[in-house]
């Protein structure tokens, strides 16, 4: 009982250590309650962080969203956070990226690690697909292993740099494909860079350029000159130039090329001089072509005696170029004078001046037009000019090009000329005229004397010599009547002589009847006369012998030419025929060798058929006129 029993100074200690331990649990609540509102702070300052956080932050647990910022309201396609808290992550994650994203929260929560920002591609609410960065970090959730997501859009960037990557493929494929090349040179003139089009252009490999002089394949002769302007350029940043020098092909051969370079060497992307540089041999050789065809033209201008003449259309006209003969032509003192005329002032009557310009606009040139002109002194000449109009890419027409000749002396000679051939022709139609009368005279001579003539074969002599004559008259009648007087169209001839000899022979129409076939055919005299004559023996011929005793029948006549100005001349009967003694090689009667002897004389072939009556074919050629002494 004493031991149970504690003392006052016990109950006192006891009571003191009571107190002491109340003190240390009140300031431990007191701390306690500061700590709490400290974390009460640091949660509230977090939370409002992650609100105005321009990055999206999800909180994951057992893989639900179980916290989500407004930023990652947004992201996820979302209004309010009631949309998105409580969903799986995985519902926002597009299928291609589903297993790493799994994998990744995985390796978090039980690594207590943080992730790094990867991309990947997230699901909206409304199915857009949105890429994005993000990166895990561990957290803990009401007590439980979590994940924090800290995740920003980069779909627009993901744009950005594709289109820059497009953009370089470009670029890359541009200067690799261009007709030029390029290259990048440092301020000591080494090749930092060259365009694989070098290879094409200029016969040798970026390859073997790369990090060598860019002068080391210049022409000797051109070396100082380059020199100096790369010099020059250095001095200049910013600025560019463009030089033209003899570069070595990688064939050996010289080129030239023409280079533009530009200072960048303070520009931070660069540092360089960039140098663009293409081959212009060609166009060096064309402008040099040019060059020396100018040369020639001016110096056939100067020397030519034809006036050569470049003016301005319309009414008036201005010349713009003129060479040393049409200055003369047109007794002008100097060309700067004569330049500063109006091309009006050259013509008898300015408004030819007019026609002659509206006629080379709407037809594109004129040939060999006489135009009435007039000297500086008002002298009167003709002119033969031909012009062409030239046009610009619009098709306005900006000059006339031309040239002009003083044909006053040819078109004296040429009226002259005329007027004696004039003469002429009236001379050789008188002569036809006469030849005419003179075998008609002929003619009626022989009919006078046949009227004494009391034998028959006498007779019949004369009678075929005024057929023959008549012949030959019919062919000077045609001439005399035609505007040639060295052709004559020989079908309207065999027409007309048919129609005498059937006349001449008074033949009945009934009884006999005449059919023609003929085409055109022009035969000179020297020709003609030998066939009219071998018609005349053959048509009478027929006449005479091939009806007797008041037969019926048909005479035919073709003429037609064939090729190579050969000609088929045809008489033909439907009479008794050539009696079997008759040889048309070598026949006894009169008119049968006049025949074979002009036929000869013709150069040609003649068939006789004896079926059906008797036809005559003879192949001529016209004859070639031999010149007389």
């Amino acid at each position: 009982m004493k031991d149970s029993v504690k003392t006052k100074a016990q109950l006192l200690n006891e009571l003191a250590t009571l107190r002491r331990r109340k003190e240390r649990l009140e300031k431990s609540a007191a701390k306690l309650k500061l700590m709490e509102k400290a974390l009460r702070e640091i949660e509230e300052h977090y939370r409002t962080l992650a609100d105005i956080s321009p990055h999206s932050i999800v909180v994951l647990c057992d893989g639900k969203i179980v916290a989500v910022n407004a930023a990652g309201v947004r992201l996820l396609g979302g209004t309010n956070p009631g949309q998105i808290i409580g969903k799986p992550i995985l519902d926002f994650v597009h299928p291609d990226f589903q297993e790493i994203v799994k994998k990744r929260i995985r390796k978090v929560i039980k690594d207590q690690k943080k992730v790094p920002f990867h991309e990947q591609k997230l699901i909206q609410l409304d199915g857009t697909v949105v890429d994005v960065e993000a990166a895990t970090i561990p957290f803990t959730y009401q007590g439980k292993p979590a994940a924090q997501v800290v995740a920003r859009e980069i779909t627009e960037r993901k744009l950005v740099e594709e289109a820059l990557r497009a953009s370089e493929k470009r670029f890359r494929t541009l200067i690799e494909n261009s007709s030029d090349a390029l290259a990048l040179i440092s301020s000591s003139g080494t090749m930092l860079y060259i365009s694989p089009s070098t290879n094409r252009i200029f016969g040798i490999s970026s390859e073997e350029r790369l990090g060598n002089n860019a002068f080391e394949r210049v022409h000797p002769d051109d070396l100082p000159y380059i020199k100096s302007q790369f010099a020059k350029l250095l001095k200049h940043p910013g600025e560019s130039m463009i030089v033209q020098v003899r570069t070595m092909h990688g064939d050996g051969t010289w080129h030239w090329t023409e280079a533009m370079g530009g200072n960048l060497l303070k520009e931070p992307s660069v540092r360089a001089i960039v140098v663009n540089f293409r081959d212009i041999t060609a166009r060096k050789q064309a402008e040099e072509a040019l060059r020396e065809s100018v040369e020639k033209y001016k110096t056939l201008t100067e020397h030519l005696n034809v006036g050569v003449y470049r003016n301005t259309p319309g009414p008036l006209g201005k010349f713009i170029e003129a060479n040393p003969a049409i200055v003369r032509m047109f007794g002008y003192d100097s060309k700067e004078e004569f330049l500063a005329i109006h091309v009006a002032d050259l013509y008898q009557n300015p408004s030819d001046r007019e026609d002659l310009s509206k006629k080379v606009i709407r037809d594109g040139f004129v040939k060999n037009e006489e135009l009435k002109l007039k000297k500086k002194d008002g002298t009167s000449f003709v002119g033969s000019a031909s012009s062409v109009a030239v046009s610009d890419e619009s098709g306005r027409v900006k000059y006339f090009d031309g040239i002009i000749d003083d044909i006053t002396e040819r078109k004296r000679a040429e009226n002259q000329i005329k007027a004696s051939l004039a003469e002429k022709e009236v001379l050789l139609r008188e002569i036809h005229h006469r030849v005419k009368n003179n075998m008609q005279i002929i003619s009626s001579l022989l009919n006078l004397q046949a009227g004494y003539i009391k034998e028959k074969d006498d007779l019949k002599m004369i009678k075929d010599s005024q057929s023959r004559i008549r012949s030959m008259a019919l062919i000077h009648e045609q001439l005399y009547k035609s505007q040639d007087f060295s052709r004559i169209n020989f079908s309207d001839y065999v027409q007309r002589l048919a129609v005498h000899l059937f006349q001449f022979n008074q033949v009945d129409p009934n009884l006999i009847q005449l059919k023609m076939s003929l085409e055109d055919a022009f035969l000179d005299i020297q020709t003609a006369i030998p066939c009219g004559l071998i018609l005349n023996e053959l048509i009478t011929n027929s006449l005479k012998h091939a009806f007797p005793q008041g037969r019926r029948g048909e005479i035919g006549l073709g003429l037609h030419p064939l090729k190579d100005r050969t000609y088929q001349m045809i008489v033909r009967d439907t009479g008794v025929g050539l009696s079997p003694d008759v040889d048309v090689r070598d026949p006894k009667s009169f008119g049968l060798q006049i025949v074979t002897m002009l036929v000869d004389q013709l150069e040609g072939k003649m068939e006789v058929e004896k079926e059906g009556g008797t036809t005559f074919k003879i192949i001529f050629k016209e004859l070639k006129y031999k010149s007389r002494l």
